[in-house]
């Protein structure tokens, strides 16, 4: 069963952590540069108080020492300010030494067709290229659901629970064959590709933090039914937790926009999935 829905930006993908990317890292050495206008503004008022206190000070100092002095302690007081401002609205400052290596992505057309182009993760998002990600979600035979807890540093949906598994079609790829890519990179679980069932395909078109991240993307989402221990699921950076939740229990979360749930916009597809479809034994 496939189905394709278009969806108006949902308040999950839109209530993310905007202030995360004021300043991203500098692509060569270490600091950052303003990419938003909260980031611009804030190097400007620096730079415009550095200058003028510059300026204010060597017109009423009567010497070198006396100019320094008089400089050099609240500069560095308003540079330390200045940089905890970065980190605190920033990526992670690190010595960088040039771009890093990307995946690429097969570009789409506005029907979900392949164009014949690739390009990089930051490129389908800044020009807002068509792309596709495949979305999983595992369900055991009493039909609890298992979702995975995101990482309170994460820049989208921090701290909150999400799908089983998922992320975008490196190019090249199937949907089933990310989806697969995908459960052993996110839960290091081994799931033959045969076991994935296709619930439906969903469109997003969302611009978000401050217009810097162009999100236009098709979802297929992935159902697979298998009994599996949470208590051996590897956790990392991004996933701090896992655990089933009972389909019912889910719904209500979801229907009382409850905070700590992600409100994904494919999650009606799911639901009317396991409505219809008898979970395996």
């Amino acid at each position: 069963m496939q189905k394709r829905l278009q969806n108006k930006p949902y308040l999950s993908e839109i209530s993310t952590k905007p202030t995360a990317l004021w300043f991203r890292a500098k692509r060569y050495g270490w600091g950052w540069v303003p990419v938003t206008w909260q980031g611009w503004g804030i190097t400007i008022m620096f730079v415009f108080w550095l200058v003028s206190e510059i300026v204010f000070v060597n017109n009423h100092s009567h010497s070198v020492s006396d100019f320094l002095m008089q400089v050099v302690p609240t500069t560095y007081i308003m540079f330390v300010f200045f940089v905890i401002v970065c980190y605190a609205t920033g990526e992670k400052p690190a010595w960088n030494w040039g771009k890093k290596k990307e995946d690429r992505f097969d570009v789409l057309d506005a029907n979900g067709k392949m164009i014949g182009e690739t390009a990089t993760r930051t490129d389908v998002h800044e020009r807002g290229l068509w792309h596709r990600a495949a979305h999983v979600y595992i369900v055991n035979q009493s039909g609890d659901v298992l979702l995975q807890r995101r990482s309170a540093s994460n820049t989208f949906r921090p701290g909150r629970w999400y799908l089983s598994a998922g992320g975008h079609l490196c190019a090249g790829e199937t949907s089933v064959q990310s989806a697969a890519r995908e459960v052993q990179k996110d839960l290091h679980v081994s799931i033959p590709e045969k076991d994935f069932e296709l619930a439906g395909t969903i469109t997003k078109q969302n611009v978000l933090l401050y217009g810097s991240y162009i999100n236009n993307e098709f979802d297929d989402i992935f159902v697979v039914c298998k009994d599996i221990d949470t208590a051996k699921l590897v956790k990392d950076d991004e996933a701090t937790q896992f655990a089933w939740f009972p389909v019912e229990k889910f719904k209500e979360f979801i229907a009382g926009n409850d905070p700590s749930f992600v409100n994904y916009e494919g999650l009606p597809v799911l639901f009317k999935y396991l409505e219809t479809h008898a979970h395996k034994k």
